[in-house]
């Protein structure tokens, strides 16, 4: 009895993510006024006072941003052979979607700091997300299905059967592709 088969599948995903939930700080309906013994150091942080305010601060004031990412690809790839005397074959390619998006998230005081009101730090507390970007796209899949040559008389000749083979083949050579994207 002749045969064979062979197959292969390889699966391989990806995803990464660096995010910022909820950003701090420190908020007042009115006006902050304080004194800062030490050093202040904003990291995507927001100090915000409706009516303004005053920190004197005795040692540095630093402001940093977060980027925030978030990546994801991944890809399934199957392949196959059939059987001696039945040219078949399958080959599946499917990609993952693509996630690449990201953006980055400032720090913000609209407070004078040290008596000043130029101090280098964004002022704008309600726009602290800039450069926002997204440069995903959705995955797909491409299907290559079996090809059958005379499936019936196939059929007929390993079924060990003189009558009619069961089965749904065509006489004629089916080809089938199935390919979406």
């Amino acid at each position: 009895m002749a045969g064979g088969s062979v197959g292969v599948g390889v699966r391989h995903e990806e995803s990464n993510a660096t995010s910022v939930n909820q950003q701090s700080g420190i908020s007042a309906s009115k006006t902050i006024s304080g004194n800062v013994g030490g050093n202040v150091a904003l990291n995507a942080s927001v100090v915000d006072a409706a009516q303004g305010g005053n920190l004197n601060v005795a040692g540095n004031v630093t402001a940093e941003s977060i980027k925030t990412k978030q990546t994801q690809d991944g890809a399934i790839v199957t392949t196959s052979v059939g059987f001696d005397g039945l040219p078949a074959g399958s080959a599946v390619v499917d990609i993952s979607n693509h996630i690449d998006r990201g953006e980055t998230v400032n720090s913000a005081a609209n407070v004078t700091i040290n008596g000043s009101a130029d101090h280098g730090i964004n002022r704008d507390t309600t726009e602290t997300v800039t450069g926002a970007y997204d440069n995903s796209w959705a995955g797909g899949s491409i299907n290559i299905g079996p090809t059958i040559t005379k499936g019936k008389e196939f059929l007929k000749k390993h079924s060990g059967s003189s009558g009619a083979a069961s089965g749904s083949a065509s006489q004629n050579e089916v080809t089938s592709f199935d390919t979406r994207l």
